[in-house]
């Protein structure tokens, strides 16, 4: 549900005892960090929302108490369609500490969310995408009235449907090497004459290029430079050459000429 600014105090109130997911207009205020948030588990699915999905509950835990003052707490989710401002998704409900195993404002908090990923997306009407996202645990006391610190930490979701928690699951970026023409064979094919590469503008423009010159597809033995003197044995055959474009952090490039027959 959508509820005006004025509302939240309300909202705040009526689940502090139980666990739940609202949407609502106006963001928390910005508080001070309390420290970092322990998720799990370190892999697993997005889920459907269903029984069975019981296993795909992510729980959080503080590194330390919520501070002096803190009677509650709440949980958000940002990252993809979930926004730092406008529309924060509440997780978890707020919910008093004693809910959450907490003797103490002093003792660190353990929770799991109330909702699978899959439902809290569908409940905030955003698509979970490949990323990374943020839970947020802020502290807060005198029913929400006032936040007085966070706790975050971070998830990857590795497709739509897979999360994994770590700094080394970020999907990482992809570059691909590219051309501003296409590669071209340039002469006149017959035999006892020299054929060559058309002059190719990389992008990137430094990369290291090898080929390897193809009769009817199948590679010629020796044939691996740019150039390359036609012989009898290609007469009546269509013969083109394969380019293997490379750089140190970018994906491969593999591109064939179109094939011409050989006089």
């Amino acid at each position: 549900m959508t509820i005006p600014a004025r509302g939240c105090a309300a909202l705040l109130s009526a689940v502090a005892v139980a666990a739940g997911v609202a949407v609502i207009t106006t963001a928390p205020a910005n508080a001070a960090s309390l420290g970092k948030l322990a998720i799990t588990p370190t892999k697993g699915t997005a889920g459907n929302g269903t029984i069975a999905d019981e296993g795909s509950l992510i729980s959080v835990k503080t590194s330390a108490g919520c501070a002096a003052g803190a009677d509650s707490f709440f949980v958000t989710i940002t990252g993809g369609g979930f926004t730092t401002l406008g529309h924060p998704t509440y997780v978890v409900g707020k919910r008093l500490l004693a809910d959450a195993g907490s003797l103490s404002p002093s003792d660190p908090i353990l929770t799991p969310l109330s909702q699978v990923l899959s439902e809290t997306a569908k409940d905030a009407g955003v698509t979970l995408a490949k990323g990374v996202y943020t839970l947020t645990l802020s502290c807060v006391s005198g029913v929400g009235s006032t936040n007085v610190g966070d706790f975050t930490g971070t998830f990857t979701m590795t497709d739509g449907t897979h999360f994994a928690i770590g700094s080394a699951v970020v999907p990482p970026v992809v570059h691909v090497v590219g051309f501003k023409a296409k590669p071209t064979t340039t002469g006149v094919f017959k035999v006892g004459k020299t054929v060559s590469i058309s002059r190719v503008t990389w992008r990137p423009t430094t990369v290291s290029v090898s080929f390897r010159w193809r009769r009817d597809g199948v590679a010629i033995r020796g044939a691996t430079k740019s150039k390359y003197v036609l012989v009898k044995a290609d007469k009546g055959h269509r013969v083109s050459v394969t380019l293997t474009v490379t750089k140190t952090g970018y994906k491969a490039l593999r591109f064939t000429t179109a094939a011409k027959k050989v006089a």
